[in-house]
């Protein structure tokens, strides 16, 4: 008896960290041109972020969702830079700043409203800060002072999914035992719509090859409304720990290989707006453009 055929599910894949370095930008501006991707993270402090700006404002509303890529950890705006274990001890141990993430979250959309004109269509963490005790508190609060309900981003849950292997799951389960169920709770909970799941998460170890398998398990496994993280890159730079990791992923993601991964697993690919049916930001007199 042949097995009943699998329903297509929407999924978004979307790349980390645009902004960061010119081989990072080059691979996710490929991707998006080429309908590969559908959303990308901004890194408003990252090393190549002005460098981008035209294209950014030149890119049409419909190809790809637009996000802030919150750091607090490599490149803040008002702070310096530390190191992810730093934050996460001061995280959980009641000793961060209440008004010092507050200044960082409101420099971060300011500068990005500043250069494209608008809101985020989306809003995330670096090293998915965004879900930490305090962290999550002030970027609610400062999101419902800020936007309007029709204005405000979707949020990345960093909850896996449940079909994942185990063997996939244990780093995936990690990172959302660090806020990401309490940080889906406090959202949705005051309106905001988020992922279903999130999908990608790896040890950033393997060649394209062993990418490849990975990404063939995620797609099989992402239900509808997931969210595939990708961190992709042409061009290795000197100062990033995943540098090779970065070529893999570009190499599998605009390969043939990565179309032919969707069609097998019924996957269909749209900007996470659409998959969740909300409206796109728009610019508004409270928004400037900067020169």
């Amino acid at each position: 008896m042949d097995s009943p055929i699998r329903p297509t599910r929407r999924i978004c894949l979307t790349a980390d960290d645009f902004g960061l370095h010119a081989g990072v930008d080059t691979a996710i501006r490929e991707l998006v041109e080429a309908r590969r991707l559908q959303a990308f993270g901004c890194m408003v402090g990252g090393r190549s972020w002005r460098n981008q700006i035209t294209w950014l404002r030149a890119l049409h509303k419909g190809d790809a969702d637009i996000g802030l890529h919150l750091d607090l950890t490599e490149f803040p705006l008002a702070h310096p830079p530390q190191g992810l274990g730093r934050l996460l001890a001061q995280a959980y141990s009641g000793q961060l700043d209440e008004r010092s993430v507050r200044t960082e979250l409101r420099r971060q959309l300011d500068t990005f409203e500043h250069a494209l004109g608008h809101a985020p269509d989306y809003l995330d963490g670096h090293q998915h800060v965004h879900q930490l005790p305090c962290v999550r508190d002030q970027l609610m609060e400062e999101l419902g002072s800020r936007y309007t309900p029709g204005e405000r981003p979707w949020l990345r849950c960093t909850v896996p999914s449940r079909g994942l292997p185990m063997r996939l799951r244990f780093k995936a389960g990690v990172i959302a035992m660090l806020g990401g169920r309490k940080l889906r709770r406090l959202a949705t909970g005051q309106g905001y719509a988020m992922n279903s799941a999130l999908l990608g998460v790896y040890g950033f170890d393997q060649p394209a090859s062993g990418y490849q398998r990975l990404l063939g398990h995620w797609l099989s496994a992402a239900p509808d409304q997931a969210l595939l993280m990708c961190h992709p890159a042409t061009l290795a730079d000197s100062s990033d720990p995943i540098a090779q990791a970065r070529l893999a992923e570009y190499q599998v993601l605009a390969s043939p290989v990565f179309l032919d991964l969707l069609a097998l697993n019924r996957i269909e690919t749209m900007p996470m707006h659409h998959v969740l049916g909300l409206p796109r930001s728009r610019p508004s007199e409270t928004f400037r453009v900067g020169p």
